[in-house]
C-alpha cells in the first residue's frame, strides 16, 4: 500500500473518547454488514 510505519508519542485521549463513546470524525464507525474501503481511512 505504499504507507510508512512512523511510532509517535501519544496519549489516551483517543482511548478515553472511544470508552465515552464520543465517535466523531476521528472514528470510522461501520454498521453491521458494512464494507470498509481503504477511502475511509485516508
Amino acid at each position: 500500500m505504499g504507507l510508512e510505519f512512523v511510532e509517535l508519542q501519544g496519549s489516551l485521549r483517543i482511548f478515553e473518547k472511544l470508552l465515552r463513546g464520543e465517535w466523531d470524525d476521528e472514528f470510522i464507525v461501520a454498521l453491521p454488514g458494512q464494507q470498509l474501503e481503504l477511502k475511509l481511512f485516508l
